[in-house]
């Protein structure tokens, strides 16, 4: 327990938040230490990227581009082996319900 452990090692609850609290030297000691702690990075951390260039901006847009126009072909490829199934099975359907009538 949290208490035993203070009383056996001669802290009282004063002493205790004297410690965690900060002080003029630096920042407080113990599991949370200064307050900004978790709000800066270190400046290896800060790293922004690096600004790009007119060329390297249009060579990513005709990328994009081109990559956009592959797409759409292959979905409008996509679609047509689908309704050229769909009308090969349709009259397949039609054909037996003919025959079976």
């Amino acid at each position: 327990m949290p208490g035993e452990y203070q009383r056996a090692n001669g802290l009282e609850r004063q002493d205790i938040s004297t410690v965690m609290q900060e002080d003029e030297a630096g920042p407080a000691s113990g599991n949370f230490g200064s307050p900004d702690a978790l709000i800066w990075m270190h400046p290896f951390e800060q790293r922004e990227k690096p600004a790009t260039s007119a060329e390297e901006r249009a060579a990513k847009a005709e990328k994009r581009r081109l990559e956009a126009e592959q797409a759409i072909r292959e979905r409008k490829a996509a679609d047509d082996a689908f309704r050229a199934n769909f009308e090969r099975l349709k009259a397949e359907r039609l054909a037996r319900e003919a025959t079976n009538s």
